[in-house]
């Protein structure tokens, strides 16, 4: 049930994340220039109430790691962040490979 779940959220942060990908690619096509929306963009967006919840806890508790998340991901182009969180998901929730021994394969 969980591999299922993680799955379908696979599926549809993979879908938001070519959604995305169209959006930012009709914004360039509009604008004669690339144009990327950044992570941070669009969770303040979204929900701006968790991006600043987010910021208040992480800074006061792990600094670095707001840090990292400030530098690395949410400057990150959203299209980006999606797309690789679904790909995490998609291995996370992968069918288990039936363990079989070396004699068994033989047989």
């Amino acid at each position: 049930m969980i591999r299922f779940f993680l799955r379908l959220m696979a599926i549809w942060l993979a879908a938001a994340g070519l959604v995305m990908a169209v959006i930012d690619a009709a914004k360039s096509i509009a604008e004669s220039r690339l144009v990327l929306t950044p992570f941070a963009e669009t969770w303040a967006n979204w929900a701006a109430a968790s991006l600043d919840a987010a910021h208040h806890a992480l800074a006061d508790k792990a600094p670095w790691l707001w840090v990292f998340l400030d530098k690395a991901v949410l400057s990150a182009p959203t299209f980006a962040v999606l797309l690789v969180v679904a790909g995490l998901l998609f291995w996370l929730g992968r069918p288990r490979r039936r363990f079989t021994f070396a004699h068994e394969r033989d047989l």
